[in-house]
């Protein structure tokens, strides 16, 4: 059997420990551009998607890449942003993936989780 899905509790647990580990409070804004520019190896790209597509991360043991669509609102992208980190440190995903808009049907639990995660910080 697969790993169940995280619990809406679960995740909005891992989303405190990050606001907590960065020293925000849980109301503050957090700059979740300036975070990522200063994570070691992580690189951030405004690009041109098509299809549907939010954001594309990437990893390898040099380096990561958080990629987001130029085409959507600022508060996308940084939603984006935060989906894609989810990707990257808590499921420590080291192959590229691609995060199409809410809006796409069949969607796996990865995709749910790294939603959650974003809608909570």
């Amino acid at each position: 059997a697969g790993i169940s899905m995280k619990s809406d509790l679960e995740i909005n647990s891992l989303a405190m420990q990050i606001r907590d580990k960065m020293g925000y409070g849980a109301f503050e804004t957090i700059d979740i551009e300036g975070i990522i520019l200063k994570l070691e190896r992580y690189s951030l790209v405004r690009v041109v998607l098509s299809g549907g597509i939010s954001g594309i991360c990437v990893s390898d043991r040099e380096s990561k890449v958080i990629a987001v669509n130029s085409k959507m609102s600022i508060g996308r992208q940084r939603f984006t942003m935060w989906h894609d980190l989810y990707h990257l440190e808590v499921e420590k995903c080291n192959e590229g993936k691609i995060c199409l808009s809410a809006l796409h049907t069949g969607r796996d639990d990865s995709e749910k989780e790294a939603d959650m995660f974003a809608s909570f910080l």
